[in-house]
Formats: C-alpha cells, sequence, structure tokens
C-alpha cells in the first residue's frame, strides 16, 4: 500500500513537472510566435521606412538635379538672352531654385536708380541704361537692334563734341533727341522707374522680368562705354552709320523724308513724299503685330 502511494506520489510529482514544463513550452513558443511576428512586423516596417527613405532621396535628388540643370540653363550666356524675353521661364526658374536671384545678381549687378524727372543726378552708364531700357526693352536680344540704338548715340557724340549725357537728354521742350525720356512719352514712367513702374500689384513673375531686363540694360550700357562694338555682318556695317532711327509702332517722323532747301517734302511722280535710304529691321511681334525699325544716317543734318 505504502508502495503504491509512493508511486502515484511520484507519478503526481513528475505529471506535475511535465504538465508544467509543456505549459513553459507553450508558453515559450507563443512568446517565440509573438516574438518572430513582432519582428516581421519590425523588420517591414523598416523596409517600408527604408523605401520611403529611398523615394525621398530619389525625389531630393531628383530636385537637386533638376535645380542644377535650372542653374546651368540660367547662367548660360546664350540662355541668359533667351529668358530675358520670356516671363514666364523666368519665373519657372526661380521657382525652381532660389539661389537662381544670386546668381542673377553676379552676372548682372542690380543699379540703384533714382526716380527724378529730370534725370540729373545720374551717371553717364545709368542714363544709357535707361535709353536702352526705354528704347530696346522689347529688343534687348536684337543684336543688330542694339547696335544701331548704340551707334546712333555715339556718332551724335563724335559729331555735337558735348558729354554724351547731355546728347541723350537733349531737348527743346517740344522734341526730344530720345524720345523715351519725353514726359509725353507712353514709357516715360518705364524709364524713370524701371522696374516698380504701373501697378504696385505687378506679378512676381512681371517684377522677376524686368528687373531681369534692367540688368541686363545697365550691363550693356557699361560694355558699350568701355569699348565700342564692332559689326559682324553687313547690316551692321550699315548700321554704323546710324543717327537716327524710328519703329513703325508710331507715326513716321518728319526727318524721315527727304527735303528740298526749303523744308519741303520732295515727292516722286506720284506725289508721294520721298524716303530717305534707310536699314530695315523686323522686330519681334507686340500683340499679335509685326513691326519694321528705320534707321538712318543723317549726319550732315546734325
Amino acid at each position: 500500500m505504502k508502495k503504491k502511494f509512493r508511486k502515484f506520489k511520484m507519478f503526481k510529482y513528475f505529471g506535475g513537472l511535465a504538465v508544467i514544463g509543456l505549459v513553459s513550452l507553450g508558453t515559450a513558443i507563443e512568446i517565440d510566435r509573438l516574438a518572430g511576428y513582432s519582428g516581421i512586423k519590425q523588420k517591414t516596417a523598416q523596409k517600408l521606412a527604408q523605401e520611403y527613405d529611398g523615394r525621398k532621396g530619389e525625389k531630393k535628388q531628383e530636385n537637386r538635379e533638376t535645380n542644377v540643370k535650372s542653374l546651368e540653363r540660367i547662367t548660360n550666356p546664350k540662355n541668359l538672352e533667351a529668358i530675358t524675353n520670356d516671363p514666364k521661364d523666368v519665373s519657372l526658374s526661380v521657382k525652381q531654385n532660389t539661389n537662381i536671384k544670386n546668381i542673377v545678381e553676379i552676372k548682372y549687378p542690380n543699379p540703384k536708380y533714382t526716380k527724378d524727372d529730370n534725370f540729373k543726378s545720374d551717371t553717364t552708364r545709368m542714363t544709357v541704361s535707361r535709353l536702352f531700357y526705354g528704347e530696346s526693352s522689347t529688343e534687348i536680344n536684337n543684336k543688330d537692334y542694339l547696335f544701331g540704338v548704340e551707334w546712333s548715340f555715339k556718332n551724335r557724340e563724335k559729331i555735337k563734341k558735348k558729354p554724351l549725357k547731355e546728347i541723350i537728354l537733349e531737348n527743346n521742350g517740344k522734341t526730344w533727341q530720345y524720345t523715351c525720356f519725353s514726359p509725353k512719352y507712353k514709357n516715360y514712367e518705364k524709364v524713370k522707374d524701371p522696374i516698380g513702374y504701373g501697378s504696385k500689384k505687378q506679378a512676381k513673375e512681371e517684377k522677376a522680368f524686368r528687373e531681369m531686363v534692367w540688368r541686363k540694360c545697365y550691363d550693356l550700357a557699361g560694355k558699350v562705354l568701355e569699348k565700342d562694338t564692332k559689326p559682324i555682318n553687313k547690316t551692321q556695317e550699315k548700321l554704323k552709320e546710324t543717327t537716327n532711327y524710328w519703329v513703325d509702332s508710331v507715326k513716321a517722323p518728319y526727318w524721315s523724308y527727304e527735303h528740298d532747301e526749303n523744308g519741303n517734302y520732295v515727292r516722286d511722280k506720284n506725289v508721294l513724299r520721298t524716303p530717305l535710304a534707310v536699314v530695315e529691321l523686323k522686330l519681334k511681334k507686340e500683340n499679335g503685330k509685326p513691326y519694321k525699325a528705320y534707321f538712318y544716317n543723317l549726319k550732315s543734318d546734325l
């Protein structure tokens, strides 16, 4: 009896241990399973995070490459000429890279200017800058046109032998040597305030465009005052003799036709006024309408 009881007790003891062992084993398995599941989730999360970071990295790299291309594009002299005629492109470039403004400042300094009516405080370079801006802002990339404008004031300077600034601003109260400096001229405010003229609520794109053109005019003024631009084609060889010019967006001036010794128009057989020999240039369209510029050599009349 005692032996049986002892066996039962041992069975109960070892059975209890076995049960405990099984429970522990089950718990361990479950813990491992949960730990494994958690590990999988953790690995998945890490993988997703890496993929996300990778995509972000690719996006950053893509943006960086876009910015670099944008910088290369806008700082390339050839492209600088193109974008100055396209305010949308300027806007796009500015949005793509905020440092472009600084690069443009290095390429083309932004001069400070006064808004005086008589332009007395202007340096010669500033006066020439205003002249290019008022007469040529829509043709800032037309090399032939700019060449003709440059030689118009240089030839006058040689003939009149006066300070260039005085020659450019010369007027009798009714007519000006260069119409853009006349208070009656439609774009006079543009010459006074190259960047801020017109509406105070101008779009950023428009302001960026104006500033770009103004910078380029100032840069051009410095170059032509330092050194004469040499002709690079037959048209420019003729334009080098320019003293006067006009654009057919306005009425033909009196001096653009031949006159007799009494100041009367010389007329042909059809009683039409006889135009003087000119160099004719096609300009870009404005509001869908094509314009032309006419350049004259009137040295004998100055």
